[in-house]
């Protein structure tokens, strides 16, 4: 019985100490880490914070040695801080840049692919920042910490027709009749198209062949809206 509650003493003990060292190297760190949390950031938080379980609860490892490879982790978490603020290769290496998802209105299908974004995923995220036109937006960056930045196309932005008190009636959700060169039938239905009319419409704008459109989306208007796939764009490579 003593020797249990010995070895839940102990474990008290160095929960408490785990966690006092994981509060001070996140002081020293700063808010980055958690504001900004990039590739790097990441690995390194989740591997000190593994260390300080193991710190923790681990009573057969000497407590110096989970805090020896704290206190590495934390020196090259720093170090490659200081060295993304002194060079810009470090920079593009640690931490990263952001990347161009649309261009002037065009779907980087090449670079969705690269940084692993699902189409559907990028139709979500700007619907969620209040974008459900695709072609209301000039550009969509992919920040370093994963999140999006939007630029409308000018005049889409505000001020908006609502605060110049300009009546307008509802656009109504639009829908994805083609995506990555697949007519979605159900979609187009219920906006009470054919494939008939669809293909008509992409041959009238030069788009005879469906296998090259990437996306495409109509409105309750009856406007089509389409991005190709494998579209170049200059100058892309607009960050350190």
């Amino acid at each position: 019985m003593i020797d249990i509650l010995w070895e839940l003493l102990n474990i008290f003990i160095r929960s408490i100490s785990s966690l006092l060292v994981l509060l001070i190297i996140a002081k020293l760190t700063g808010p980055r880490q958690i504001a900004q949390l990039t590739f790097y950031d990441y690995i390194i938080g989740i591997s000190i914070g593994s260390i300080a379980a193991t710190m923790a609860l681990d009573i057969g490892i000497p407590f110096y040695h989970s805090l020896f490879a704290m206190i590495v982790y934390f020196l090259l978490a720093y170090s490659m801080s200081i060295a993304a603020t002194k060079s810009i290769f470090a920079r593009r290496v640690f931490t990263g840049v952001p990347v161009i998802l649309v261009y002037q209105g065009r779907i980087l299908e090449e670079n969705l692919r690269k940084q692993k974004y699902d189409l559907n995923e990028l139709l979500c995220s700007c619907r969620s920042h209040g974008f459900f036109n695709l072609d209301d937006l000039e550009y969509v960056i992919l920040e370093t910490n994963g999140a999006l930045s939007f630029l409308p196309k000018s005049g889409r932005g505000v001020p908006n027709a609502e605060e110049m008190g300009i009546a307008t009636k509802p656009q109504g959700l639009l829908a994805n009749v083609v995506m990555d060169g697949v007519i979605m039938f159900n979609h187009l239905k219920s906006k009470g198209q054919s494939e008939g009319w669809l293909r008509e419409q992409l041959r009238i704008m030069g788009h005879g062949d469906i296998s090259q459109v990437f996306l495409a989306t109509l409105d309750d208007a009856g406007t089509l809206f389409v991005y190709l796939k494998n579209q170049k764009a200059k100058d892309t490579d607009l960050f350190e």
